[in-house]
């Protein structure tokens, strides 16, 4: 029961530690997905942002683009516009502007502010090997205005330049006037977009550019390494971008991670308590489903079914014992001492009982047995003789030397097979001899004759007395099976057969089958599997081979007028028939042998 215990408790938490991982690990994703989704709004409103605001600023590129078409390709207006372009800029993006620049023919020739962009003039935008040109050129080709990512400026600093191609209408058409240029200065717009709020959020972040190789290159970072953030992509005119974000402290919070192995730790324990508990209440049911609480032998129901299956298969004695006088036990002394008088009474049985007897209680003061290999009327007799001399013992230390009430046991027995297998039919007989004690004086047994009728075997004809004694040797329903007898029986057996053998000569053999089981097995179901084995040994060997039942869980079996291969034989065949059964994995069966030429 404890194994039964342990490991149903064993099960039980390893199951609620599976599922307790599972649903905490579902939880978990669940909260890292709600919590990805949420960095991908902040990451998304944070990118739309950053495009907004240069595409604001790149915008006043066209504004350029339009006034020197609308001149007739004149510069004149440069300085007064590009004032304004500058400072309003500023003022409505935050950003600051590095320069305004127009280049004729790609070159520049003009840009504001003049002070500190001195070097700008004269730059050729058309040299693909100075850094940003290569957007120029783009420009060029598409017609259209195109952004850098940022890069260092000849003049100095870090800026991102929007440039836009100018194409003028000639009487030949449209002809390429040129490149106007806004560059914008890369640290205001880091400033304007405010990145550094999603550090004051406990967020790290990777903003990241690609060039037109599609190589990537990181343009601002936050946090040393980001784990599994959230990517948004975006485009800024011919620009891709990438923004990656991720929490500071991972996406699964402490207080999780807390709560999920103290989860794990406690829910499976609590889980295991109540799976013990649980157990234990089950197999006590169980418990009380097969045995009698007061006597510890089996109920009415289990016990009936037990020993109606050992009537069917086994040779030995069925019992039906009584408790003499026991009403005036209750009527006496009350109900307490009763049930002391019953467990002294159960106590002597079973000093008296070997585990391959079967004990069981039917009623009040009634009890039922099957003794196995028991077959002989003088063994009835010692037995009867055994439980009064040690029932008297018990009395007189539960009720003192003076008690006066008779109490003994009565015992109505009948042999099993010499009057048939079937249940209803043995107790009958069984029952009936025990009344014939009971009206004779009780204390005492009395083993069942067909209809207790002694005229038979009294009377004066020998033909009746032989076809009677005949007729009681031989067992009902006799098959071709092997014999399968108790111990006392077998060594009758075995000397005749030596006696035989010693005149005539002759090979036998003996085997020895061993039934072991785990703990995790209960006593009675380990029992039913052994009677499971013997009729698989009787049905798998010869008809004049012979069985015997040793102690609960052994077999002998002596295979007569055998060579040394038929043992083996013998062996194969009992093993498959075993494996053809239905039985239980936990039991296992072992064998040894001996092969005996020319017994004596």
């Amino acid at each position: 029961m404890l194994n039964k215990r342990v490991k149903y408790t064993l099960l039980s938490i390893v199951l609620s530690f599976i599922i307790v991982s599972a649903v905490s690990g579902y939880i978990i994703s669940l909260e890292t997905e709600i919590q990805k989704e949420r960095y991908r709004y902040i990451a998304k409103n944070e990118s739309d942002f950053i495009v907004s605001t240069i595409t604001n600023v790149t915008e006043r590129a066209n504004t350029l683009r339009t006034l020197v078409i609308d001149h007739d390709g004149k510069t004149d207006f440069f300085n007064n516009v590009a004032d304004d372009i500058y400072n309003n800029v500023k003022l409505e993006t935050g950003v600051s502007l590095k320069n305004v620049a127009i280049a004729p023919n790609g070159v520049v020739s003009k840009v504001y502010p003049l002070e500190g962009n001195e070097d700008l003039i004269g730059f050729d935008f058309m040299d693909l090997s100075q850094a940003g040109n290569y957007e120029a050129k783009l420009a060029y080709e598409k017609g259209e205005t195109v952004l850098t990512n940022p890069f260092e400026l000849v003049q100095g600093g870090v800026g991102m330049a929007g440039r836009s191609p100018v194409l003028i209408e000639d009487k030949d058409g449209e002809k390429l006037w040129g490149l106007v240029t806004v560059t914008m200065d890369y640290d205001d717009i880091i400033k304007v977009v405010h990145l550094d709020n999603l550090t004051s959020m406990g967020i790290d972040y990777k903003l990241s550019c690609f060039d037109n190789l599609g190589a990537e290159r990181v343009l601002e970072e936050k946090g040393d390494s980001i784990d599994t953030p959230v990517k948004t992509s975006f485009k800024i005119r011919n620009l891709t971008w990438e923004l990656s974000l991720a929490p500071t402290k991972g996406w699964i919070p402490s207080w999780m991670i807390l709560a999920y192995i103290l989860g794990i730790i406690t829910i499976p324990t609590l889980v295991g308590i109540l799976a013990n508990f649980i157990c234990v209440k089950l197999l006590d049911l169980k418990e009380e489903a097969t045995f009698d609480n007061l006597t510890g032998f089996l109920n009415k129901k289990r016990g009936t079914e037990r020993i109606a299956k050992l009537c069917q298969r086994r040779t030995g004695a069925l019992i039906v014992m009584d408790v003499d006088n026991f009403k005036l036990v209750n009527d006496l002394h009350g109900h307490n001492m009763g049930d002391r008088v019953l467990k002294a009474f159960a106590e002597v049985v079973e000093d008296n009982t070997r585990e391959t007897d079967t004990v069981s209680r039917i009623g009040g003061d009634e009890f039922l047995a099957f003794y196995d290999d028991l077959t002989e009327e003088s063994a009835v007799a010692s037995l009867t003789l055994r439980l009064n001399r040690q029932m008297k013992e018990k009395l007189v230390a539960l009720l003192g030397e003076e008690f006066d009430i008779p109490i003994g046991i009565s015992l109505g027995v009948v042999m099993v097979p010499e009057f048939g297998r079937e249940f209803k039919e043995l107790f009958e007989y069984a029952d009936k001899s025990l009344n014939l004690v009971k009206q004779n004086g009780k204390h005492g047994y009395k083993v069942y004759y067909q209809e207790n009728d002694s005229s038979i075997l009294n009377c004066a004809e020998p033909e009746k007395k032989l076809e009677r004694f005949i007729k009681m040797a031989e067992e009902r329903n006799e098959t071709e099976d092997a014999m399968l007898l108790g111990k006392d029986s077998f060594s009758l057996i075995y000397k005749y057969v030596k006696r035989y053998y010693r005149v005539h000569k002759g090979n036998a053999a003996f085997i020895l089958f061993t039934l072991n089981s785990s703990d995790e097995l209960d006593n009675l179901a380990f029992l039913e599997i052994v009677e499971t084995f013997s009729l698989v040994l009787k049905k798998a060997l010869k008809a004049d081979d012979i069985v015997v039942h040793g102690c609960s869980n052994t077999f002998c079996v002596m295979l007569t007028e055998c060579d040394d291969d038929a043992i083996d034989e013998s062996i194969n065949r009992i093993m498959i028939a075993w494996d053809n059964v239905d039985h239980d994995s936990n039991v296992t069966v072992s064998h040894i042998k001996r092969y005996i030429y020319n017994i004596n």
